[in-house]
């Protein structure tokens, strides 16, 4: 016990001492240690691993987010355009009224994320999958859907459904509910 208090107490002293923390600093990229279906990666195992990230800090307009695993964040309202989420799990994620224009999301897990009033004019989403999402009243204008699974999609009110590229590979449309003509 009495060891336990010396080091809380040395940890206090180096932290109000300096007057700052000096943590390593950890990216998305870093911290995970589980590879985007979830399987644990034996060479890390002894690393600190990171199967959610809750806070969603690093995930910002115009940020690289490759891979990174967004299960369950909540990012609505969040502004993400341009970023670069390929490969990215975003499983369960909410992103309802996020500004997702422009961005890429080529082979993302989007599997049940809610999308409502998001705004993805020219977003890449191919080869995503965007099983069960929820997109009510998304701005789909221009945005590429070349080989994305839309199985149990619900589109309703999709503005720019005209304009998407891709449509003829998407897979899943026979299941979907609300496809615009």
């Amino acid at each position: 016990m009495r060891a336990l208090a010396v080091a809380v107490a040395a940890a206090t002293i180096a932290v109000t001492g300096a007057g700052t923390v000096d943590a390593e600093p950890r990216s998305i990229h870093e911290s995970i240690g589980i590879d985007t279906l979830g399987s644990a990666d034996t060479s890390t195992l002894s690393k600190p691993t990171r199967k959610n990230m809750i806070d969603c800090s690093e995930a910002v307009a115009g940020a690289n987010l490759t891979n990174a695993i967004l299960t369950g964040c909540n990012l609505a309202d969040a502004n993400l355009s341009n970023a670069n989420l390929t490969g990215a799990s975003l499983w369960g994620a909410n992103l309802a009224d996020a500004n997702l224009s422009g961005v890429i999301l080529t082979g993302a897990n989007l599997s049940g994320a809610i999308l409502t009033d998001a705004n993805l004019t020219s977003a890449n989403l191919s080869y995503a999958n965007l099983t069960g999402v929820i997109l009510v009243d998304a701005n789909l204008s221009d945005a590429t859907l070349s080989y994305a699974n839309l199985s149990d999609a619900t589109l309703f009110g999709v503005t720019g459904w005209g304009t998407v590229s891709g449509k003829g590979t998407i897979s899943g449309l026979d299941t979907a509910f609300g496809v615009p003509g």
